[in-house]
């Protein structure tokens, strides 16, 4: 470290003979010889090994700044203020970007509002661009490729994203903001940046943990090469298929884990899952999943997973094969599922009293049991002394039981079915109990002048209660 230099390094400068000028000379050598000691502490700094500076370039880099900027270089890119994009309000395919600061490799850019050039319109498919500021603190568009099946475009380590546009056939439009859109992770005792996280799966060649920072993303993701992967995602997040003819997000590799994230279908027709697992030991928590609703399009598809842990998910469609060691925990938005050949596990989905779905899987000697739940629906049990209620596609002969519950119009009280409560300190018997089934329907009724046979039973537009049906696969 070079020492500072004190009064004591300067000597007091008298009258100078034509021969004797010793401390004009030395002051000189003084400060020759520390701003020599700083030279060398500052070519001493440890610099890192990739987008960093190099030994060759020091001779460009004149002072402090330049140096520590250099040495920032491939470090995170961030947004510090400013930056909003919206639509010019006189030409609908140009945008005005607000005045923005960022740190890009380390620089500080300082950019003035402007608008954009015009924004071309497709020839007949979608295209997604992608505003940017630069290192050199200018504004510009990095322009996608135009496709039915669109991504995002690359942007580079120079640039900071802003927004992300769409273009179509006839209309420009923002589709989200971008400002902390990107994957942040450590690597090389750095953190660094990278705009989609398929890029920086790449970069993390043994593993790692990838944030996901709030945005749209619309770039497949492939964990093919290698896996102890633990990605977190943030609670705006969101990721958009991309494509019909395969899954968007696949994990062929072992020890992968997810946390969060929203994962939409995006309109695509397909019966490939939006997330498609093949490896092992893989474990999800609190995601979202939403195939647009089409029965054969599998939102989360599991298959030959030996150790999967699924909790907190929500996913309208689920596909799980020739899987072991499975503990899941599904809620909410469950509407079908497929599943087959798997051993030693329990999945447990939402047990909702205004859903009719299935809630319970358990495996037993490669025999699955299934409970459904069904509600009950309207029972106007003080007028009505039986109530149909449909068996929702069960085959009675694989019926093993049948159980449930029904509520009063305060719902502050719930009878099992069936249920016999003897008449004890004056309260009527409640006698609610299922009569029989068949391959449509299961008949239930209640005994005349019971508890249940009363206005406290009476609402309409209610629904009264739940059936629990255990079956055979």
């Amino acid at each position: 470290m070079a020492s500072k230099l004190t009064n004591s390094d300067i000597f007091n400068v008298d009258f100078q003979g034509d021969v004797d000028s010793f401390p004009l000379r030395k002051n000189f050598e003084n400060i020759k010889n520390k701003t020599n000691e700083i030279v060398d502490a500052l070519s001493s700094v440890a610099i890192g090994t990739t987008n960093a500076e190099t030994t060759a370039a020091r001779p460009y880099h004149t002072d402090i700044k330049t140096r520590l900027d250099s040495i920032w270089s491939g470090q995170t890119n961030y947004v510090k203020s400013g930056g909003v994009v919206t639509i010019n309000g006189s030409d609908p395919q140009k945008v005005d970007v607000s005045a923005v600061e960022c740190k890009i490799n380390g620089i500080d850019t300082k950019t003035s509002a402007s608008t954009s050039a015009t924004i071309s319109y497709t020839s007949s498919n979608i295209r997604y661009d992608v505003v940017v500021v630069n290192s050199d603190s200018t504004l510009s568009i990095v322009t996608g490729t135009e496709s039915a099946n669109a991504v995002l475009p690359a942007v580079s380590s120079t640039q900071r994203a802003l927004w992300i546009i769409k273009s179509t056939t006839t209309t420009v439009s923002l589709v989200d903001d971008a400002r902390s859109q990107g994957a942040y992770y450590m690597s090389e005792g750095r953190y660094k940046y990278e705009f989609t996280p398929q890029d920086a799966i790449d970069d993390l060649t043994s593993g790692g943990t990838i944030y996901i920072g709030a945005g749209s993303y619309y770039n497949p993701v492939s964990i093919s090469s290698n896996g102890n992967f633990t990605i977190i995602y943030d609670n705006n997040a969101k990721s958009y298929r991309t494509n019909s003819t395969a899954a968007e997000f696949v994990v062929t590799q072992d020890e992968v884990t997810i946390y969060g994230g929203k994962f939409y279908n995006n309109g695509y027709s397909t019966t490939f899952g939006f997330m498609t697992i093949l490896g092992d030991y893989f474990s999800i928590y609190n995601s979202y999943f939403d195939a647009d609703g089409s029965s054969g399009e599998k939102a989360l598809s599991i298959q030959n997973c030996d150790g999967l842990t699924i909790y907190n998910v929500r996913t309208d469609h689920l596909l799980l094969n020739n899987s072991t060691n499975v503990n899941a925990l599904f809620v909410d938005d469950i509407t079908s599922y497929t599943t087959s050949t798997n051993t030693n596990y329990y999945i447990k989905f939402p047990d909702d009293i205004d859903t009719d779905i299935e809630t319970v899987i358990l495996t037993t000697d490669g025999t699955n049991l299934i409970t459904k739940v069904i509600d009950i629906g309207d029972w106007d049990m003080n007028l009505d002394s039986s109530k149909s209620v449909s068996l929702s596609g069960v085959a009675y002969l694989k019926v093993v039981s049948i159980g449930g519950w029904i509520r009063n119009d305060a719902d502050n009280r719930r009878l099992t079915i069936p249920s016999t409560y003897e008449n004890i300190g004056g309260e009527a018997t409640t006698n609610v109990a299922i009569s029989s089934y068949d391959d449509s329907t299961v008949k239930l009724f209640r005994e005349a002048s019971a508890q249940t046979d009363s206005a406290d039973y009476d609402s309409t537009s209610y629904n009264r209660g739940q059936l629990f049906i255990t079956y055979t696969e």
